[in-house]
C-alpha cells in the first residue's frame, strides 16, 4: 500500500530572485506543523487545573560500535 503524505524533501526549485536553488516546501508537514502550534498556544491558555499530564518511556536498543 503505496504511504500518502509528505514523502521528504522534494527536488529543488530555482528562485527567481537568487543564483542558488531552493528546496521546495512540504505542504503536509507544513499543515502539521501549523495544528501542532495551534494545540500548543489553546494548552498554554488552559488553566492548570484543566490540564492532564502523561508520560511515555521509551528505550531505543544500544548500538556497539566495533
Amino acid at each position: 500500500m503505496a504511504r500518502k503524505g509528505c514523502q521528504g524533501v522534494q527536488p529543488y526549485v530555482q528562485a527567481s530572485d537568487c543564483q542558488r536553488p531552493w528546496p521546495s516546501p512540504c505542504h503536509e508537514r507544513i499543515t502539521s506543523l501549523v495544528e501542532k502550534t495551534k494545540r500548543l498556544a489553546a494548552l498554554r491558555r488552559k488553566a492548570n487545573r484543566d490540564k492532564r499530564i502523561s508520560v511515555v518511556l521509551f528505550s531505543f536498543p544500544q548500538c556497539r560500535l566495533q
